[in-house]
């Protein structure tokens, strides 16, 4: 996941739809996380999608509102 531009670990287990994130060693505190590393790094849907044996468009239509989205 990447946090204000950095990479930061997962902290323990995915829970449902939470996830804990490690964020000892970033330089600034947390703002802004970006889960999937999108950005500047470009979207990995389809590497993910493998990693979770499924395909992209399940990973996308799997978001739920709970989660806020900014577009840029």
């Amino acid at each position: 996941m990447l946090v204000n531009g950095e990479r930061a670990g997962l902290a323990g287990r995915v829970s449902m739809d939470m996830i804990g994130i490690d964020v000892t060693d970033l330089q600034r505190p947390p703002a802004l996380a970006t889960p999937w590393c999108c950005g500047e790094m470009g979207c990995r849907w389809r590497k993910f999608a493998v990693w979770a044996d499924t395909i992209p468009y399940e990973l996308l239509c799997g978001i739920s509102q709970r989660v806020a989205v900014t577009l840029r």
